[in-house]
C-alpha cells in the first residue's frame, strides 16, 4: 500500500471517529449535558469505593463493554485532567467504554416513534372493538383478533437508552446519600463536594461532562465502652451464661458501624431464638449511641427489652420474656387437602421415636385416603431436628426445614410451631411442632423433545420417561427413560468436515433406555462413613444418597454400530455448604463394536493405538468425585468459583485376580473376560471455573481443564469414552471435535476427525456481555492440546514432552451470541485459528498474507462452560 493510500485511510478513518464520536451528543438540544463518566474520589482506603458507588442518584448510560473504543478522547488531555483535579489515589471510575445502547437510541427519532405508537394504538384499539363487538355466531367469517406488530425504528427505541443529562437535583442528592452513608460508617460532618470535567474536545461545546465527587471523610469515631441494659433477667443470665459479650461485635476502641451494629442485633436474636425464645425479635433489641463527648467517641449501649403485651386499646405492660419447651412433635401428610382450605380430615396417629406421624383416615370415593402412611416414619425422623421435652431452637426449625424439602419429593414444607399455654406455670411454657407436608405427585409421565450438543455435534431427539417419586416408601425416586434421537457427526474419513452441509447431515441415529434409583440413605459399605452417634442435624454431611443406575444405548452411525451397556452404584453425599462428594466402587461397561467399511478401510492402515479405540471392551472401574461449587441464589453474588475433580481406576485387581489363578494370556498379553480383553488404567481429570460480574451487564469467566489417562498392561490404551479429545462447541471453537492435535500431529485426510490422546491442557477466557433482556454477546479466547504419553513413529510430534509442550498450544480467539429462550440457551460462536500447533515451528502463528485464515462456525446448545 502507497503511502498516499495510507494516509487517505488514515484521514477517512479519523474523520469518521469524529463523527461517530459526535453522534452521542447530536440529539441533546438546549442546554443538556450528557453526563459522560463518574468519579469517585475518596483516599481513605477503609471506605469500600464500590459502596459509595452504589449511593449515587445518577449514574452514566449503560456501556457494551468496560474498554474505552473512543479514539478522539484517548487521543484528549483526559487523563491529564483528572490527576489535576482529583489526583490518582482512591479513584472509583465508571462510564467507560461503547455506549452501544445511546448510539442505538440515537439512530431513531423518539418524538416520530412515539407519534406512531399512538397511531397505531388508536388503529389496534378500533379493530379490536370491532371484533369484540361481533357477535358470536358470525365470528368465524371475521378476521382473527388483530396484532400489534413492531416497526424496525419501535423495536431499536426499545432496546435504546435515552441519554443520562446531568441533573442538578440529582447531584445534590447523591451528595446527601455520600454523606450520609460516611455518618453510618461512623466519619461524622464529612464533607462531600461535586465537580464537573469537560474532556478536550468538548470544551467549547460543552456538551459532555464527567462527574466527581470529592470525599473528604472526616476522622472516624470510635467506641470507647460497650454498656448492656438487659431488663429481662432470665435472659441477662441466659447472655452472660453464653458468653455473648465475649463475641460481641460491637467492642470497645473499634470503629462506629451502623452495619456492624445491625449485624450484632441479628445474632443477640438468633442466639435468645436457639435458647427457647420463641417469641424473640429483633425489635426487642435496640443500640443507643452518646457521641457528645468530645473526643471523637462514642459511649454503647445495647438495651433489650422486656416482652410488651396490651393492657386495654390505649396502654401497654410488660412482662418477661417467654420460654418455649417442644412438648409434641406432629408430622401431617397433606394427602387430600389444599394449601389454602381448612383441614377437617380425621386422622390416627403412630409413634414413633418421640414423633406422632398421622394418617388420613378419610374416604375418597368409597377408597381409603391412606391405606397407610405414605412415608416411612424412620425416613422422615430422621430428618426432624426438633426433639420433645427440650427446648425450642431456630436452628432446629431451619435443619428440619432443609432436610425435609431437600428429599425432593414435597411441594412444600410448613412447619407451624402451636403455643400450648402452661397453666400451671410450673416451667417453660409449650409448643407443639406440626410439620405438614404437601407431597408431589407420586406419579409422573413425561415426553419431551430435546436438542442436543455432544462434543460440538448438533443433534435432535426425544425421550419419554416414567417417574415415581416415592417409590418404596421411603423417599425413593425411580425414574425410566427410553430415549431415541439423530446427530450430525463427521465421518472419520471426512476431508470437509468444515463445510455446513456436512455439518448439519444427521447420520447418526441412537437409541437407549436408562434406569436410576435414588435411595435417600446410605447402604454398605457407605454406612460406616456416617457417625451414628450424632444425630441429623448434627452431622456435616447432608443430602445422602445412595443411588443405583443401569442403562443400554445402540448408536448407528457411518463408520460404525456399537452397543453399550452400563451398571453402577455409588454413594453422593453434600459436605457443609458448596462441597459434593461421590463414591462409585462399582461402575460396569462392556462395549461391543462392529466396524463399518470406513471404520474398516482407516483402521487397517492406521497405527495400532487407534485400532484398540474400536474394538470391544470390557471396563470395571471405581470413581471418586469431588465437587465444589460456590454459585448460591444471591443475584447480587459477584464473584463464583467452580471446581470438579474425577479419580478413576480400572482393571487393577481383576488383572490381579487372574493372575494369581493362572488364566491363561492373549497374544496381546491380555486377559479376557466373557471373551472380551478388559481394560487398565488410571485417570483423572480436573475442571476449574472462575467468574466474575464486572459490571451491571458484564461478567468474565475463566476455565482451565486438564486430564491425564495412564494406560497399564492389560490394555495398551484408553478406551475411546475414557480418552480426551481437542476442539468442539464446549472447548476449543477453533477446531471442530476431535481435529486438534495429538501434539504437532497433523493427521491425513482420512484420520482428521478421529484424534483422540492421553493428556490433555485446555484454556478458556471469555468476556459476556448483556446486549438486550434475551440476547448476549461473547469474546472469547480458547487454547491448549491434547498429546498421547510414548512416542509412536507413525504419528510423529504426538507425544508429551515437558520440556516443549507450551510449543504445542493452540490458540483460538473468537465471539459470539447467546439467545436465551428462557429454558435453555441458543449458541452461535465464531472462532479463528491464530496458531495452529500442526504446522512447522516458526510458522504456528497466524500472519497475513502468509497463509489463509482458518475458522470454525459452531452451534450450541447451553454456555460452553
Amino acid at each position: 500500500m502507497s503511502s498516499i493510500s495510507r494516509y487517505k485511510l488514515l484521514l477517512l478513518f479519523a474523520a469518521g471517529a469524529c463523527l461517530f464520536y459526535q453522534c452521542t451528543t447530536r440529539r441533546i438540544g438546549g442546554h443538556g449535558v450528557l453526563l459522560k463518566k463518574v468519579i469517585v474520589k475518596c483516599e481513605d482506603p477503609d471506605i469500600n469505593k464500590d459502596e459509595l458507588y452504589g449511593y449515587l442518584k445518577q449514574k452514566p448510560n449503560r456501556k457494551l463493554v468496560g474498554v474505552n473504543f473512543n479514539l478522539p478522547e484517548a487521543l484528549s488531555f483526559i487523563h491529564i485532567l483528572h490527576r489535576r483535579a482529583v489526583g490518582t489515589k482512591g479513584l472509583f471510575t465508571n462510564g467507560a467504554g461503547f455506549p452501544f445502547y445511546l448510539h442505538i437510541h440515537n439512530l431513531v427519532d423518539s418524538t416520530r416513534e412515539l407519534k406512531r405508537e399512538t397511531r397505531r394504538d388508536l388503529r389496534y384499539d378500533k379493530r379490536k372493538t370491532k371484533y369484540d363487538n361481533t357477535p358470536k355466531k358470525s365470528i368465524g367469517h371475521q378476521r382473527k383478533p388483530p396484532k400489534k406488530h413492531q416497526t424496525i425504528g419501535e423495536f431499536l427505541w426499545k432496546i435504546g437508552e435515552p441519554p443520562v443529562l446531568i441533573d442538578d437535583a440529582k447531584t445534590a442528592r447523591s451528595n446527601k446519600q455520600l454523606a450520609l452513608y460516611l455518618d453510618n460508617k461512623g466519619y461524622f460532618h464529612s464533607t462531600v463536594t461535586d465537580t464537573l470535567i469537560y474532556p478536550w474536545m468538548q470544551r467549547n461545546r460543552k456538551k459532555k461532562a464527567i462527574l466527581c465527587y470529592l470525599v473528604k471523610p472526616a476522622p472516624p469515631y470510635t467506641i470507647r465502652n460497650v454498656v448492656w441494659d438487659i431488663r429481662d433477667p432470665n435472659i441477662a443470665y441466659d447472655i452472660q451464661t453464653d458468653t455473648s459479650a465475649a463475641v460481641c461485635l460491637v467492642k470497645p476502641n473499634s470503629k462506629f458501624d451502623i452495619d456492624t451494629m445491625e449485624a450484632e442485633r441479628d445474632r443477640i436474636t438468633r442466639i435468645l431464638r436457639n435458647d427457647g425464645y420463641y417469641l424473640f425479635t429483633k425489635d426487642y433489641v435496640r443500640i443507643s449511641n452518646d457521641s457528645a463527648l468530645g473526643t471523637h467517641q462514642v459511649r454503647t449501649k445495647i438495651i433489650i427489652s422486656k416482652q410488651e403485651f396490651r393492657l386495654s386499646d390505649t396502654t401497654w405492660g410488660e412482662a418477661n420474656h417467654q420460654r418455649f419447651d417442644v412438648r409434641n412433635i406432629i408430622v401431617k401428610n397433606m394427602t387430600g387437602t389444599g394449601f389454602t382450605k381448612e383441614d377437617t380430615m380425621q386422622y390416627d396417629s403412630t409413634l414413633f421415636r418421640e414423633i406422632y406421624f398421622l394418617r388420613n383416615t378419610g374416604m375418597r370415593n368409597g377408597i381409603p385416603i391412606e391405606k397407610q402412611l405414605k412415608f416411612k416414619p424412620e425416613v422422615l425422623a430422621s430428618r426432624i431436628a426438633f426433639h420433645s421435652t427440650l427446648l425450642y431452637r431456630q436452628s432446629d426449625y431451619e435443619a428440619t426445614y432443609g432436610q425435609l424439602t431437600r428429599l425432593n419429593v414435597f411441594k412444600q414444607v410448613v412447619i407451624d410451631p402451636v403455643m400450648i399455654p402452661d397453666t400451671s406455670k410450673t416451667g417453660n411454657d409449650k409448643l407443639d411442632i406440626l410439620v405438614k407436608l404437601y407431597p408431589v405427585k407420586r406419579m409422573t409421565f413425561i415426553a419431551q423433545t430435546e436438542l442436543t450438543n455432544t462434543g460440538g455435534n448438533f443433534g435432535m431427539g426425544g425421550s419419554f420417561s416414567y417417574v415415581n417419586n416415592n417409590v418404596f416408601h421411603g423417599a425413593e425416586i425411580l425414574n425410566i427413560s427410553l430415549k431415541g434421537g439423530t446427530e450430525a457427526q463427521h465421518s472419520f474419513g471426512d476431508t470437509h468436515g468444515s463445510s455446513t452441509t456436512n455439518q448439519l447431515a444427521f447420520n447418526t441415529v441412537s437409541a437407549g433406555s436408562e434406569a436410576t434409583l435414588n435411595i435417600p440413605r446410605e447402604f454398605f459399605p457407605f454406612s460406616y462413613l456416617v457417625n451414628k452417634n450424632r444425630t441429623e442435624d448434627q452431622r456435616k454431611t447432608v443430602e445422602r444418597r445412595t443411588v443405583f443406575q443401569s442403562a443400554f444405548n445402540y448408536q448407528k452411525r457411518q463408520d460404525y454400530d456399537r452397543s453399550l451397556g452400563n451398571l453402577s452404584y455409588g454413594y453422593t453425599f453434600r459436605y457443609k455448604k458448596y462441597n459434593k462428594f461421590g463414591l462409585f466402587p462399582v461402575e460396569m461397561n462392556v462395549v461391543k463394536v462392529i466396524p463399518g467399511p470406513g471404520l474398516t478401510e482407516l483402521l487397517s492402515h492406521s497405527d495400532q493405538l487407534l485400532r484398540y479405540r474400536f474394538t470391544d471392551h470390557f471396563i470395571l472401574d471405581s470413581r471418586y468425585s469431588w465437587l465444589y461449587n460456590s454459585q448460591t441464589a444471591d443475584p447480587n453474588q459477584r464473584r463464583t468459583t467452580y471446581f470438579k475433580l474425577d479419580l478413576e481406576a480400572s482393571g487393577n485387581y481383576m488383572r490381579a485376580i487372574y493372575k494369581l489363578t493362572n488364566r491363561p494370556l492373549d497374544s496381546n498379553n491380555s486377559y479376557h473376560f466373557a471373551g472380551i480383553p478388559f481394560s487398565q488404567y488410571l485417570r483423572a481429570y480436573a475442571d476449574f471455573h472462575k467468574y466474575w460480574r464486572v459490571g451491571d451487564h458484564e461478567a468474565i469467566v475463566i476455565r482451565m481443564a486438564s486430564g491425564f489417562g495412564l494406560p497399564l498392561k492389560n490394555y495398551p490404551t484408553l478406551p475411546l469414552e475414557k480418552s480426551f479429545y481437542g476442539g468442539g462447541a464446549n472447548g476449543i471453537r477453533a477446531w471442530e471435535a476431535r481435529s486438534l492435535g495429538p501434539g504437532t500431529y497433523f493427521p491425513p485426510s482420512d484420520q482428521r476427525y478421529a484424534q483422540f490422546g492421553d493428556i490433555q491442557i485446555e484454556y478458556n477466557v471469555e468476556i459476556r456481555v448483556k446486549i438486550t433482556n434475551s440476547l448476549n454477546g461473547a469474546a472469547f479466547a480458547d487454547g491448549g492440546n491434547i498429546w498421547i504419553l510414548k512416542k509412536d513413529p507413525q504419528r510423529p510430534g504426538a507425544d508429551f514432552d515437558p520440556k516443549k509442550f507450551i510449543n504445542d498450544l493452540a490458540f483460538g480467539p473468537g465471539f459470539g451470541l447467546r439467545y436465551d429462550l428462557g429454558f435453555f440457551v441458543v449458541r452461535l460462536d465464531w472462532a479463528f485459528r491464530i496458531r495452529d500447533p500442526a504446522y512447522p515451528y516458526g510458522e504456528r502463528w497466524y500472519i497475513p498474507g502468509q497463509r489463509k485464515l482458518g475458522s470454525n462456525l459452531n452451534f450450541g446448545i447451553g454456555y460452553p462452560f
